[in-house]
């Protein structure tokens, strides 16, 4: 397997139903596509704010349509792609009401569809509805239980949420009922 595209701090990865994969090249502020085998097929993405331009993108996921999903950092939205990088919609802003953001940095996908975004600026998760309609969040600064100190990595299962607090040093596991309490700390160092 060979690379000749450059990265310049790729950030995250996924994969979609049709085993391709799709890198976010930070710095470069566009979204790499290369097959299973790792042949480049195309990139987009430069920087900007308008639609379809990225501005350090993060964090990206693929849902069951194989429509991608980036984290636009510094432009605090989510932006959704088809498989060829074609815009299709966004959400988000920058502050800290209900759908807005601030220093998004991953996202997930649960089996049901909807969408749970970290944010390092308002120390909480946030979840959206599979059109990116605000559901919940969660989370404030601090380090009990359910607060965040740099929340970043987060995943699902069937059933929870499990989240990196990184400055707290642990993974907090997180029922994804409406209460969304920790359900326990899975490490804690």
């Amino acid at each position: 397997m060979e690379f000749f595209i450059a990265f310049n701090y790729p950030y995250a990865v996924t994969a979609d139903g049709s085993n391709n994969i799709y890198v976010s090249d930070t710095y470069n502020h566009r979204i790499q596509k290369f097959d299973n085998i790792g042949t480049f097929l195309l990139e987009w993405g430069s920087r900007g704010s308008d639609n379809g331009e990225l501005y350090y993108p993060r964090g990206i996921i693929s849902d069951s349509q194989n429509n991608i999903y980036v984290v636009d950092y510094t432009n605090n939205r989510i932006q959704k792609f088809d498989s060829s990088g074609t815009f299709l919609n966004k959400w988000g802003s920058y502050g800290s009401d209900d759908g807005d953001f601030n220093q998004p940095t991953q996202i997930t996908i649960d089996a049901k569809g909807h969408f749970y975004v970290t944010e390092i600026g308002n120390k909480r998760i946030q979840k959206f509805g599979s059109e990116g309609n605000f559901l919940n969040k969660w989370g404030s600064y601090g380090s009990s239980e359910g607060q965040f100190n740099y929340p970043n990595g987060v995943v699902t299962d069937h059933m929870n949420v499990y989240v990196v607090d990184r400055n707290n040093h642990r993974i907090q596991k997180m029922d994804t009922s409406i209460s969304f309490v920790p359900v326990y700390y899975l490490l804690q160092l």
